[in-house]
């Protein structure tokens, strides 16, 4: 884990995998953290987009993100939004 992470980021991540995966103990968080990838994405920027494959779960450690699909005429109509400590692109992984 990089060291620009703080304590209080990593203590939220632990949370949210918690929340996805159930209990686990500090050597399965040992084999898990060097697959994750720590990306920071500025507000108005796209995280994914709809129909893009999924590959990738996200782990919302700060912020939110805001959840939109594109309608018949190609516009954006938000539904959502994924808060801090809520996951984003499980359903994509866990069904393939």
């Amino acid at each position: 884990m990089t060291s620009e992470i703080s304590q209080f980021q990593h203590s939220l991540l632990i949370n949210s995998i918690t929340n996805v995966f159930g209990d686990f103990d500090t050597v399965l968080l040992a084999m898990i953290e060097p697959m994750l990838e720590w990306i920071e994405i500025g507000g108005g920027e796209t995280l994914f987009k709809q129909h893009d494959s999924g590959d990738s779960l996200f782990f919302v450690v700060s912020g939110r993100l805001q959840v939109s699909v594109q309608d018949t005429d190609g516009d954006n109509k938000k539904i959502g939004e994924i808060m801090r400590g809520e996951t984003a692109g499980e359903m994509a992984v866990f069904t393939g």
